[in-house]
């Protein structure tokens, strides 16, 4: 047969290149992932997930939610107060920091805070891209990692010989030149885990559901929000438990969990911290110390304890209106302790004056505006959690923060938000602002009008 006759083997153009590029299609078109790693943790990967019949749920949800512009207003808000918080706490640190280091190096303080900072922008960056998607931290492989992570760290600090001491209490980890709490990455990841849980269950939460399942939802909230109590009132970190059961406590009431059950809970819990502060108390040391220096904190007696306390309240007092001008703090030269750190806030009112106190607390109370609304309006559930858990932990901090400096209650050493010297503290402060700007940017739009557009 000659060559020439015999029937050309030639693919049909077009059509199997149509179906090898149907089949590349990424699961989220909205979402440029073809190159990110971070793709695996989301929905409708595995085969594992597709026959998961949430997942499959939740998959198919997230391919009609598209990205849009951050929000401008909280972005504008938060520069501001890292940007007055790292001017504050350069002044108030630096006599601190002369004293401190061996050069007299007046800068040292805030140097190092401002690296800090500057990563947390960087953070808040990559988390506001589209490169990222808070519903990334959903996937049960991460939201475990991220929560038994935490408690392991937490718990390593109460080894002897692992966790460092200081004023009483063990809750900082050395890695290297690096110092940090564990405990504030444990706040965050008990936001992440609640958020999934509450989240996922929801159906079995509130009217309509049976009474069996929003019992056994509320077990393992009590397990898990119990066990990162206990953790923080091991160290002793008294404030760092009353932040993880207020979070706790406030994220399963925003789930619409029965009032019928959730008071009992908030009684037991106010009885419980009640008992165990009262049992620290009776066992003396600092924790005596800070309850006795509160109640009587003009008493000669208490003048060593209630030191940090008399002289916070007059830093406030004597910056009257509009405060003796920046850098004129007198009790920041070593009269106040941690005048760069829990007690910042007073050297603000001393330097700027009780206007510009209510002015910082007027831009926090914006924040917890933007923040509420942001959950207000996120795509799903999940997000509205996430989002409103990271508003009301930044929020609580500051009112007891304030609340502590006016000796409106006893000294537990809380920092104030974006103000305080900690570099692990701002580092999850902004790494929580990332995630808010992250939920800002989505909007659930329906198949129906995405098909009209």
């Amino acid at each position: 047969m000659d060559n020439r006759q015999r029937p050309l083997m030639t693919r049909p153009e077009g059509k199997p290149q149509e179906e090898k590029k149907k089949k590349k299609q990424k699961l989220y078109p909205n979402r440029p992932w073809l190159i990110d790693p971070l793709v695996i943790f989301m929905p409708g990967v595995f085969p594992w997930q597709k026959k998961d019949e949430d997942e499959r749920k939740y998959h198919l949800y997230l391919k009609n939610i598209e990205f849009h512009n951050i929000d401008l207003v909280l972005l504008i808000i938060v520069v501001m107060l890292c940007a007055l918080g790292l001017l504050m706490m350069f002044s108030a640190s630096y006599a601190w920091a002369i004293n401190a280091t061996k050069d007299n190096n007046g800068e040292y303080y805030v140097v190092r805070q401002a690296i800090f900072v500057g990563v947390g922008f960087l953070i808040i960056l990559f988390l506001s891209s589209k490169f990222f998607d808070y519903h990334m931290l959903r996937s049960m492989a991460v939201t475990y990692t991220i929560l038994i992570g935490s408690m392991g760290l937490v718990a390593m600090v109460l080894v002897k010989g692992i966790g460092d001491d200081a004023n009483g209490a063990q809750r900082w980890l050395q890695l290297g030149g690096f110092r940090f709490q564990p405990s504030e990455m444990l706040k965050l990841a008990l936001i992440i885990f609640l958020s999934r849980l509450l989240s996922k269950y929801s159906e079995c939460l509130g009217k309509g559901s049976e009474h069996s399942k929003e019992i056994l939802v509320i077990i393992g909230w009590l397990i898990v929000v119990g066990t990162c109590a206990v953790l923080m009132y091991k160290e002793p970190h008294l404030s760092g438990m009353i932040i993880i059961c207020i979070i706790g406590v406030f994220m399963l009431f925003i789930s619409e969990v029965r009032l019928s059950k959730f008071l009992p809970i908030c009684a037991a819990g106010i009885f419980g911290g009640a008992a165990m502060v009262m049992h620290k108390y009776n066992e003396g040391g600092y924790v005596a110390d800070r309850i006795n220096g509160w109640m009587y904190t003009w008493d000669p007696e208490n003048r060593d304890i209630a030191w940090q306390t008399r002289n916070s309240l007059i830093a406030i007092g004597s910056g009257g209106w509009w405060g003796l001008g920046l850098g004129n703090s007198r009790q920041k030269f070593l009269y106040l302790p941690e005048s760069h750190n829990d007690f910042v806030f007073s050297i603000v009112c001393e330097e700027l004056g009780l206007m510009t106190g209510i002015a910082v607390i007027v831009a926090f109370v914006c924040f917890a505006i933007k923040g509420f609304a942001i959950a207000w309006n996120a795509p799903d559930r999940y997000g509205m959690l996430m989002a409103a858990g990271i508003t009301g932990h930044l929020i609580v901090q500051v009112i007891l923060n304030i609340a502590v400096v006016s000796n409106g209650m006893p000294n537990t050493g809380i920092s104030l938000p974006f103000f305080s010297y900690g570099g692990s503290a701002v580092l999850i402060q902004l790494t929580e602002v990332g995630l808010l700007f992250n939920i800002s940017k989505q909007r659930y739009v329906r198949p129906d009008q995405k098909s009209r557009s």
